[in-house]
C-alpha cells in the first residue's frame, strides 16, 4: 500500500512538472521549437524536476536554440537574442518618442481645426476702437493665394459721409477681389486705399472685403475713419 502511494505521489508530480512545461511553452509560443525531451523529466530526480518546474530549464536536456529562447524571455522589457537580438532600452526609448510623435501629431490636428493655421475660433478675431465708431472682424491667420474676408463697420464722420482708409501692408500683401456694397468713391495713395460709402439710417455702414493674399509673413495694416483708427495684425502662411 505505501508503495503505491508513494508511486501515486511520484506521478502526480511528474504530471505536474509537464502541465507546466506545456503552459510555459504556451506562453511563450516555443514549446514546438525547443526540442525539448518531455520524457526525459520522468528520469530525473525529484530535486531537478523542481528547479525545472519554476522555470530553470537550464537543468535539462534541451536544445541550443531553445535553451537561448528559453532563457532570452525572463521579462517582456528584458534584451532578447531570439529569436531576433533586440535591445528593449532602446526599444524603450523608441517607444517613447512615438508616443511623444502621437501626442504632437494630436496637437497639430486640434490646432489646425481650431483655426491655428486658418480659418478658425482661434483666428477670428475683432477689433473695434476705443470710441466705438470702428468695428473690424478679420482672421488673425491667412494662408498664401487663399481667400478671405474682413469685415468693417463704421459711423459716419461729423460731414454725415463715411469714409474708410485702408493702409499699412495691406495693398502690399493683399488683393482686393471684391468690396459689398460697392464704395461711392474710391482714391488710392502710395501703399493705402480710400473709400467713401453711403451710411444707412442710423448712420453706420457695413462693408465686406474679399480679399487674397499674396505674399508670407506678417502684415500690419491700418483701417481709420476720421474719428478712428485701428491696427491689423495677420499672419500670412506659405
Amino acid at each position: 500500500m505505501a508503495v503505491l502511494t508513494g508511486w501515486s505521489e511520484e506521478l502526480a508530480e511528474r504530471g505536474e512538472t509537464l502541465l507546466r512545461l506545456v503552459i510555459y511553452g504556451w506562453r511563450h509560443h516555443e514549446l514546438n521549437n525547443a526540442s525539448v525531451d518531455l520524457f526525459s523529466l520522468y528520469r530525473l530526480p525529484s530535486p531537478l524536476r523542481k528547479n525545472f518546474s519554476d522555470g530553470y530549464l537550464s537543468t535539462y536536456s534541451m536544445s541550443t536554440r531553445g535553451a537561448a529562447a528559453m532563457s532570452s524571455w525572463k521579462t517582456d522589457l528584458d534584451n532578447r537574442n531570439y529569436p531576433i537580438r533586440e535591445d528593449m532600452r532602446l526599444q524603450r526609448r523608441l517607444w517613447t518618442l512615438e508616443r511623444l510623435g502621437w501626442g504632437l501629431l494630436g496637437v497639430l490636428v486640434l490646432s489646425a481645426l481650431l483655426g491655428l493655421f486658418g480659418s478658425g475660433p482661434i483666428s477670428q478675431t475683432v477689433a473695434q476702437a476705443p470710441d466705438g465708431n470702428l468695428k473690424i472682424e478679420y482672421q488673425r491667420f491667412e494662408r498664401n493665394g487663399a481667400s478671405g474676408h474682413i469685415k468693417v463697420s463704421a459711423q459716419n464722420g461729423p460731414d454725415g459721409k463715411v469714409w474708410v482708409v485702408i493702409g499699412g501692408d495691406f495693398l502690399r500683401n493683399f488683393t482686393v477681389e471684391s468690396i459689398q456694397p460697392e464704395p461711392l468713391a474710391s482714391e488710392s495713395f502710395g501703399q493705402g486705399l480710400r473709400l467713401q460709402f453711403r451710411p444707412g439710417s442710423n448712420g453706420w455702414v457695413t462693408a465686406y472685403f474679399s480679399v487674397r493674399s499674396s505674399e508670407v509673413g506678417i502684415s500690419v495694416s491700418e483701417v481709420r475713419t476720421d474719428t478712428s483708427s485701428i491696427k491689423m495684425t495677420q499672419y500670412i502662411y506659405p
